[in-house]
């Protein structure tokens, strides 16, 4: 029979095990949680659904993870920050703009806006 003191040197024992590994399996998930998560793109303006008049307009926004970006099929640079601005020009109608990044493992997100421009009289209505 053990006594009460080898008892707690033991569960003692088994409690700094248990913290260790927690404390490592945390580490790694926040290390890795960016590789998890893959690309992230946050369109600032012009917002999806949105009715424009100008047939001329800045779409921007800000990203993470990235490693390329395009807006409609063409690349687009990114700042240090991870924002980004591309000139649009609109042709009458309906417009849908396609945002793709991609991370440095291949991993895809696509963000697509739809606009629709319009004539300067019928936003005022």
């Amino acid at each position: 029979m053990s006594s009460p003191r080898q008892d707690f040197r033991r569960l003692a024992g088994i409690c700094l095990i248990v913290l260790a590994g927690l404390s490592i399996l945390t580490y790694a998930y926040f290390k890795t949680k960016n590789l998890i998560e893959g690309p992230q793109i946050t369109v600032l303006s012009p917002q999806s659904g949105e009715a424009v008049a100008a047939a001329h307009v800045i779409l921007t926004g800000t990203s993470r993870n990235i490693a390329r970006l395009t807006v409609n099929g063409r690349a687009v640079s990114v700042d240090q920050s991870g924002g980004f601005s591309e000139d649009l020009v609109l042709h009458p109608g309906y417009t849908i703009v396609s945002v793709r990044g991609e991370d440095r493992f291949g991993k895809e997100r696509e963000v697509t806006l739809q606009l629709m421009r319009v004539k300067a009289t019928t936003l005022g209505n």
